[in-house]
């Protein structure tokens, strides 16, 4: 077997488990964080510590392998699950099985470092677990079973730490219940129609044309639940001060859910990452005395809570709309009829998959929604000179090329430039990779594009260097904004937005240009 075959093998078995979308792990990761901290009443242990954090990452890629399996017949019919690996047929069901063993086992090596409670404890929540992918054929909540599944490493954080599950232990597994219904409610409703093709049960499905009341109410719920544990606890202002920012993220996501759009409930179910994170702060301030020996550990979290807001999966900005809108408002028909870019308007938007584009004319919004493959950007609208390289990032509407009928946007004039220098082989590359990368955020999948290169990486200082070698007396001056500032602190397209090095595009409705 050839190092590319190696390498696509891993890639899928990475799939299988998720690694590639780090938010579920969060997800799992912050009742049990909260559960080791309540428990020790401060900063746990340091070992006891990793070896839950490493237990999480383990048992919950070993969920995902079981879920897959479970669904291998169902995954195909649904649209955000065709990819998946045993869906797609890159990966065996029962190499699935063998993955989620392992993985349980190693699992359970961890917990054996515990004490016998905490071992006794790892044999219910295995079922737990493991049974969850089938509640979703007889189980009009299966968002429930989940929910005591991802909370479970509350009780065992008490029986490790205290050796003793003490009725508020109990009592925070329960509002980790609730919190996962309310987001997994959201997740759900990205899936609805799909599900109710084919059978599945879920809680978008029960609660129906009330779903967004049910899911405010489970966060309300669940904050309640959360502020009676503190005053039990007698827990300070900063604890309630965490629940108090859970609550604002808590409203936003009805803002982002109220439409029923699928890129809405998906991108709440995601920033549930910061409700987690908020609450989390909140109890670790409050025990600020030990808050110098977490440099490192907060450190550590922070930086995994940065990246599991993993950033859009294609090249939208919000809108003052609200809308998740692609090519900052440019008719993305006007390229190939009048072949340059022309602002669209709000006054004739047309979404497609949860994403927004504006239209100079109304024949044009009327072509696309007969043919939006025809005209939609290629790799999501990121530059398409970072595509082949597995990178997604940069959008600048006014930087274009049409090539056999397809539109490819770049990040800015630099990329532009370097691309035309290997049209073709850029072209396959990006052909080849965009499968695979489609439907990670832009963020993270830019992480691991630049830390994990492909055979054919070319740096931008080797890329100038060949163009100024073809173009000798040209100069190509530009500030790309630095990798910092295009990874961490902007959204994409935001040099072309703000007018970084260039006349700033604005968006409609913002005050910006509208050329």
């Amino acid at each position: 077997m050839n190092a590319g075959a190696i390498k696509h093998r891993l890639d899928a078995y990475e799939k299988l488990v998720r690694l590639d979308k780090p938010i579920g792990i969060l997800l799992l990761l912050w009742p049990t964080l909260w559960g080791l901290w309540m428990a020790a009443r401060g900063m746990p242990n340091l070992w006891a510590l990793w070896l839950f954090v490493l237990g999480t990452v383990l048992m919950r890629s070993a969920g995902c392998a079981i879920n897959d399996y479970a669904d291998r017949d169902f995954d195909p019919h649904v649209q955000r699950t065709q990819a998946r690996p045993i869906a797609a047929g890159t990966i065996r069901p029962w190499e699935a099985l063998v993955v989620a063993a392992a993985l349980a086992l190693a699992a359970f090596v961890i917990v054996l470092q515990f004490n016998d409670l905490t071992i006794a404890l790892s044999f219910v929540a295995l079922p737990i677990a493991a049974l969850y992918p089938y509640t979703k054929r007889f189980f009009w909540m299966p968002q429930a079973w989940l929910g005591v599944a991802f909370g479970f490493g509350i009780p065992m954080a008490f029986a490790a730490l205290t050796g003793r599950l003490p009725p508020v232990a109990w009592a925070l597994l329960a509002a980790s219940a609730l919190w996962t219904i309310a987001y997994d409610t959201e997740y759900a409703m990205v899936d609805r129609d799909d599900d109710k093709r084919i059978g599945i049960r879920t809680s978008a499905i029960l609660f129906g044309r009330f779903d967004v009341a049910a899911v405010m109410t489970f966060y309300a719920l669940f904050l309640a639940a959360m502020a009676a544990i503190g005053a039990y606890l007698r827990y300070g202002p900063l604890y309630f001060l965490g629940l108090v920012a859970a609550a604002g993220i808590a409203v936003y996501h009805y803002f982002l859910i109220r439409g029923r759009s699928r890129e809405g409930c998906f991108k709440a179910f995601l920033h549930n990452n910061w409700i987690g994170a908020a609450i989390f702060a909140g109890i670790v301030l409050d025990h600020l005395p030990q808050l110098r020996f977490l440099r490192r550990p907060l450190a550590m979290i922070g930086a995994a809570v940065f990246l599991a807001g993993c950033g859009t999966t294609h090249a939208t900005v919000e809108s003052p709309r609200g809308e998740q809108l692609m090519l900052l408002g440019y008719d993305p028909v006007a390229y190939f009829t009048e072949g340059k870019p022309v602002r669209g308007t709000p006054q004739l938007p047309a979404a497609h998959e949860g994403r927004t584009y504006y239209f100079a004319k109304p024949e044009h919004r009327a072509a696309f929604q007969a043919a939006p493959a025809k005209y939609e950007p290629q790799y999501g609208g990121f530059c398409s000179n970072g595509a082949p390289y597995a990178v997604k990032l940069g959008s600048d509407p006014t930087e274009f090329e049409i090539r056999d009928g397809r539109l490819f946007i770049f990040g800015d004039i630099l990329g532009h430039e370097f691309w035309k220098l290997d049209e073709r082989d850029n072209i396959r590359h990006a052909d080849e990779l965009w499968p695979q990368i489609r439907d990670v955020g832009w963020r993270w999948q830019t992480i691991k594009g630049l830390v994990f290169r492909v055979p054919w990486y070319r740096t931008g200082r080797s890329l100038k260097e060949r163009w100024q070698a073809q173009n000798p007396g040209k100069t190509l001056d530009y500030d790309p904004g630095g990798i910092v500032e295009n990874l961490f602190f902007k959204r994409p397209g935001w040099r072309a937005i703000e007018g970084h090095g260039q006349p700033a595009l604005g968006l409609p409705g913002e005050g910006g240009a509208s050329r």
